[in-house]
């Protein structure tokens, strides 16, 4: 008898405690200025890998760090609402901006292929590149789905530019 009313108020409790909390564009723009963050940090620890297996598990850790971010970035896009005009634009210039620091990192690690090479890891290297350029696009579509129509064609013209250097890349490593 009693065990009927426990299970409706657990069931009650963990479908409450599951929802999606609101997201806005302020947040996704903070999840932005996060993911830059990171890709500066990516490409300070890029700038100091010296082809050794620490250095590249340094590497591995800033990168599983850009992954993070990338993803929150992604569930907070998706559980917003589409953006008004000004917080689109403002979104936009910040995923625009992002393109020429992304473009850079995927340089920096290509450059360091045979750093890669000797530390035994171009096999993790290329799995995370995957992993970066899939995560990439889809932050790219989720926020293409909150933002205005011309913010829309803004964002997916600068996605062609960095799957094609991911593209480079994957190539590079495989």
């Amino acid at each position: 008898m009693l065990a009927k009313p426990l299970v409706t108020l657990l069931l009650a409790t963990s479908a409450s405690a599951t929802r999606l909390q609101q997201r806005d564009a302020v947040t996704v723009l903070v999840d932005l200025y996060g993911i830059e963050t990171d890709i500066t940090a990516l490409s300070t620890t890029l700038d100091s890998f010296d082809g050794t297996l620490n250095g590249a598990v340094n590497v591995e850790y800033a990168e599983i760090d850009l992954e993070n971010g990338l993803n929150k970035a992604i569930n907070d896009a998706i559980a917003s609402d589409t953006f008004a005009a000004a917080s689109s634009t403002r979104v936009t210039t910040s995923v625009t901006g992002l393109e020429p620091d992304i473009l850079s990192i995927l340089d920096k690690l290509v450059d360091n292929k045979a750093g890669f090479t000797s530390a035994g890891v171009v096999s993790i290297v290329l799995a995370n590149l995957h992993s970066l350029q899939n995560l990439t696009d889809t932050l790219s579509v989720e926020i293409q789905a909150k933002v205005t129509a011309t913010d829309k064609a803004t964002i997916a013209a600068g996605t062609v530019g960095v799957d094609s250097a991911y593209a480079s890349a994957i190539e590079a490593f495989s």
